[in-house]
């Protein structure tokens, strides 16, 4: 009995495959020509094809009856022949051995040569050709995946892409990371750094650090430089902000506006380069600001001591005295050790660098109370010693007499009744004046012996005297006062 090709009761003849009808994944083939073997990669034999399992799954055996030759597994949409390229949009199935025909042999054989009559498995357990295969495909993942070669592994596009944009992308924050450090750096040298650092210490009243970072050479009478001195200061730099900066070559030009008790001006700062710092910033250093002076004059004793801001400093009389201070307010006064002496205090102000004080005070030394009764004393001690000369003439006092007429004079007493009323006044000059207020009266007695040897005792020779005690009074560096009389 003959049967149609796709006769469905036409049983299956091992070793009589129908030659001209595709069988199973087989692609169609034009009439007359047989299917080339499929490409095997990179020159390997050809291997007998193995039926294509979903996922690697194991075949299952089959559990009924033989089927007819022609039935086959239900045909998969868009089939592929084996080692084609996978269509886009199909997902990527691992490297498979080429599904084997159901009853095809993809090479040409040789006379003679049968196919086996038996179920063959030369690598693992294969299904009966043309059997029912029982397990369901599952659904097609619809996932993009790059598309290869057949029988060959996929290019690894997606992980070069990721390697370069990693790469790229710390190449850019390195970049960023250079120039913001880079820009930091700038700033961190910036030559107004300088200013604001030398203004922040003079803020806190440390003026020795801000002396030396700025390069000032502190001589040994330059007693308002110290950080006791400075912080006594009244008014000193509150606050500050930086105007401008001027860079020209190897200089730069600061300008800061100041607050100094309220007060606002303008300074400007010189700066130099000083080399370089990690290669590539410039390092700058603060040029050494002209400094202002306190400037004041005493007028008072050379050894009345005067203090500046609680400091004692030397006073010469007479003469402006000038010491080099920073920004502030000074205050001048004596010292608290001078007893006898005494000065309403004064204070000048110094606004900013390379200024004078706005005006220089006079201070004007009086005696205290203490001081005056020292004087006082010192003109009564004066007067004892004279009234206590057994001279006609003494020595430097207002008490003096004659002795014409006479032969011999001896035994002379001087007395000094009512004695001179007085005040101590200012210093002059020369000392603490001393004038008279009212005169006193001196009168001298003596044994006189006359011309023709008469002796005759307690004679008054001279009606009494009118005597003054106008000189001036000074003080030893112990506080000793002495009374010098102004002869005529």
């Amino acid at each position: 009995m003959s049967y149609p090709p796709n006769d469905p009761q036409q049983p299956w003849q091992h070793g009589n495959p129908q030659s001209n009808q595709p069988q199973g994944n087989e692609p169609q083939q034009p009439y007359g020509q047989q299917p080339e073997p499929p490409q095997q990669p990179y020159g390997q034999q050809p291997q007998q094809p193995e039926p294509q399992q979903p996922y690697r799954q194991q075949p299952q055996q089959p559990t009924g009856p033989q089927q007819p030759y022609q039935q086959q597994q239900p045909q998969q949409p868009y089939q592929q022949s084996t080692g084609s390229q996978q269509s886009y949009g199909q997902p990527q199935q691992q490297p498979q051995a080429p599904q084997q025909p159901a009853a095809t042999n993809p090479y040409p054989q040789t006379p003679g040569e049968q196919q086996p009559t038996g179920p063959q498995h030369p690598y693992t357990q294969q299904p009966d050709y043309g059997a029912q295969q029982t397990q369901v495909y599952p659904p097609q993942n619809t996932e993009a995946y790059p598309a290869g070669g057949g029988g060959q592994p996929p290019q690894k596009k997606k992980k070069s892409m990721v390697g370069w944009i990693a790469g790229g992308s710390a190449l850019l924050l390195i970049i960023i990371a250079g120039v913001v450090g880079f820009a930091i750096g700038n700033a961190a040298h910036a030559p107004e750094n300088q200013v604001t650092a030398y203004l922040d210490l003079l803020k806190a009243g440390k003026a020795e650090q801000a002396l030396k970072d700025s390069g000032v050479k502190v001589e040994k009478g330059d007693v308002l430089l110290t950080d006791e001195a400075y912080k006594a200061a009244d008014d000193r730099i509150s606050k500050y902000s930086i105007s401008s900066t001027e860079v020209s070559g190897d200089s730069a030009t600061v300008t800061a506006s100041i607050s100094q008790g309220g007060e606002t001006y303008e300074q400007d700062f010189s700066l130099s380069k000083a080399g370089k710092d990690m290669v590539f910033f410039d390092k700058w250093k603060l040029d050494a600001p002209k400094l202002g002076e306190v400037s004041y004059s005493v007028v008072g004793p050379q050894n009345a001591k005067v203090a500046v801001n609680g400091v004692t400093v030397a006073a010469e009389p007479g003469e402006s005295a000038a010491l080099r201070a920073l920004p502030g307010t000074y205050s001048i006064a004596m010292s608290e050790d001078q007893g006898v002496f005494q000065a309403e205090g004064v204070s000048t102000t110094v606004l900013g660098f390379g200024n004078e004080a706005e005006e220089a005070p006079e201070l004007t030394v009086t005696l205290s109370e203490e001081g005056v009764t020292a004087a006082e004393e010192a003109v009564t001690a004066f007067l004892d010693e004279c009234e206590a000369s057994t001279e006609m003439a003494p020595d430097g006092c207002p008490n003096f007499a004659s002795d014409r007429g006479t032969k011999k004079v001896e035994d002379i007493v001087w007395t000094i009744d009512p004695r001179p009323e007085f005040s101590v006044g200012e210093y002059d000059g020369s000392g603490w004046a001393v004038t008279t207020d009212q005169m006193g009266e001196a009168d001298l007695s003596a044994t006189v012996t006359w011309p023709d040897d008469r002796v005759e005792k307690n004679v008054s020779l001279e009606n009494p005297i009118d005597i003054s005690v106008d000189g001036a009074v000074t003080f030893g560096e112990d506080g000793t006062a002495t009374f010098e009389w102004d002869e005529f």
